[in-house]
């Protein structure tokens, strides 16, 4: 399953409880997580998903254009 969040990574959009959902999900392996986007959260997202044990799941490529 491949999973997609596509927005701003700002405090007030509270990716992080997209990631901590995703940390539920830790013990299975039929997963992968693409968050797409920019902001102020992205380097401490990337440290949660690492500390929840998801980080090689879930990617964190920065903004995408739209081509």
């Amino acid at each position: 399953h491949l999973l997609l969040f596509m927005g701003a990574m700002a405090r007030t959009d509270e990716v992080d409880l997209a990631v901590r959902a995703l940390g539920s999900l830790r013990d299975r392996s039929d997963w992968h997580a693409l968050m797409l986007g920019d902001g102020e959260m992205l380097g401490e997202l990337r440290a949660l998903a690492a500390e929840l044990g998801i980080g090689d799941r879930v990617d964190f490529p920065g903004r995408v254009g739209d081509e």
